[in-house]
C-alpha cells in the first residue's frame, strides 16, 4: 500500500502535468501557421480532500492546462 501523498507531492505532480500539457501544446503542428508561446504563471488556489493550496498554472496565449486541475478538485 502507498502512502497518502502530501499537498506538496501533489501540487508538484500536478504543476508538472500541466507542463507536459503545454509543452505537448507547443510542439504539436499549426494549423494556421501562428505560432503561440509561454506566458508566464499564474496561481491557482486548489482545495482537495488533503486541503488548499496553490499552484503554478503556465498557460500559453491560447491555451491554459487547467483541465488538470479538474481532476483533482474537491467535488461538493
Amino acid at each position: 500500500m502507498l502512502p497518502p501523498l502530501r499537498p506538496q507531492a501533489l501540487a508538484q505532480i500536478m504543476e508538472g502535468q500541466m507542463a507536459i500539457v503545454v509543452d505537448r501544446y507547443l510542439h504539436r503542428p499549426e494549423a494556421d501557421g501562428a505560432a503561440d508561446y509561454r506566458n508566464g504563471c499564474y496561481r491557482w488556489h486548489l482545495l482537495t480532500e488533503l486541503g488548499d493550496f496553490a499552484l503554478g498554472v503556465p498557460p500559453t496565449r491560447r491555451c491554459s492546462p487547467t483541465e488538470v486541475i479538474g481532476a483533482y478538485a474537491r467535488c461538493a
